[in-house]
């Protein structure tokens, strides 16, 4: 009687065994079978839109073109866009599907004829392809991978649009020949020493969280960056630290106003003066002027309340940040721009760790990328010094 059990429980088992690989094999199939049902419903609406668009063209086309290009070329484009090949999908379709079939057939039920294996595998079929139709498996990282794909990142077309209208005029205007007239003009006015020295270069600001506010004087006296020196309470004029910068011949703008701030060139001296003699020391301590921008497109893309959050899109914002950087260094080094590379910085930096009052201000994060670039500049001048013969 043992003996008898012991049989039946191992034929159970091996029931089971056989019942899991066809049970596997027949998901295998649906899901693909579903998967290939999605695809084929995306290239019906597909085809559709590139044949409207594409016969539109062929309108406005000037030489003849026949009549099967018109509905082949299409066709093709549909395919293209629908059934892609990016992640070898060609080659790991077919493989499912021997695997499938090899778990179908590999046991004792290798007998099973294709319409019950049909009729096995309609549900998941069905249920795979609605669950796809509806986007129930959607998610925001796959939308920014196809998107990269695509080349349709935000921040591509965000750098162009920044590069035309502001980057490119401000940067074959002379930055460092209108930074050392500006020091030269405050020097000559200067009464306390000439205590004043620049930075010509533009600092562009990355800050991750896509937000700033530069445009309030106010506000960015709280970060201890400021735009009026020891002369402007000496004179009756009304003081001016504007950089002009032409825009092309022919374009109907007015020049780009650049403002020239100033930093304290040591943290020590951003305290608020409590006697005189600290006041007198203030005055005196050694200032740097600058130039900065933060683009205010970025802003009104990926800032705040914009969709942009991790939450959101998790890491979205800093793939678009770091592509509208190198959108706009592709742009800088070509031939036409290359010299100058060197008359401008980009500075991103963690924004949304400012808070409180205990916050690094942006004027220690200015101040320190400023070391850090004549830092670099000293180094590049010793080695270039110890090499000459």
């Amino acid at each position: 009687m043992g003996g008898k059990l012991q049989d039946l429980n191992s034929d159970q088992t091996f029931i089971n065994t056989e019942e899991v690989l066809v049970q596997s094999g027949l998901y295998i199939l649906g899901i693909i079978v579903g998967e290939l049902v999605h695809r084929i419903s995306l290239f019906i609406e597909e085809y559709q839109h590139i044949l409207s668009r594409h016969k539109n063209i062929m309108k406005k086309a000037k030489k003849p073109v026949r009549l099967i290009d018109t509905w082949l070329v299409p066709f093709r484009k549909a395919g293209k866009a629908v059934f892609s090949n990016k992640h070898s999908q060609f080659v790991k379709a077919p493989l499912l599907v021997c695997l499938a079939f090899f778990l179908l057939y590999s046991g004792d039920q290798a007998n099973i004829c294709l319409l019950d294996v049909s009729r096995r595998m309609c549900p998941v079929v069905v249920v795979w392809s609605c669950l796809r139709m509806f986007g129930a498996f959607d998610n925001s990282l796959e939308d920014m991978e196809i998107l990269e794909e695509s080349n349709a990142e935000l921040g591509p077309g965000l750098a162009a649009n920044y590069w035309f209208s502001f980057l490119k005029p401000v940067l074959t205007g002379d930055i460092r020949q209108k930074m050392e007239d500006n020091l030269q003009a405050v020097r000559e006015e200067q009464t306390v020493g000439p205590n004043y020295r620049s930075f010509s270069k533009l600092i562009l600001l990355l800050p991750d969280d896509c937000h700033l506010q530069i445009k309030d004087e106010r506000i960015l006296e709280t970060e201890n960056i400021f735009k009026c020196t020891e002369v402007c309470g000496n004179t009756a004029a009304v003081c001016d630290h504007d950089l002009e910068f032409k825009m092309e011949t022919g374009a109907r703008k007015p020049p780009i106003k650049q403002t020239v701030f100033w930093i304290y060139e040591s943290s020590e001296y951003e305290a608020e003066a409590k006697n005189a003699e600290e006041k007198e020391k203030k005055i005196n301590a050694n200032k740097i002027f600058i130039i900065f921008d933060f683009p205010q497109l970025i802003q009104s893309g990926m800032g705040p309340n914009r969709g942009w959050e991790e939450n959101d899109r998790p890491g979205a914002r800093n793939k678009n940040i770091l592509s509208f950087k190198k959108t706009l260094k592709s742009l800088l080094h070509c031939n036409d721009y290359i010299d100058y590379e060197k008359d401008m910085v980009f500075l991103p930096f963690p924004n949304r760790e400012r808070i409180g009052e205990e916050r690094t201000t942006l004027s220690e994060i200015i101040r320190e990328k400023i070391r850090e670039e004549e830092q670099d500049n000293v180094y590049s001048s010793t080695s270039a010094t110890d090499t000459e013969p």
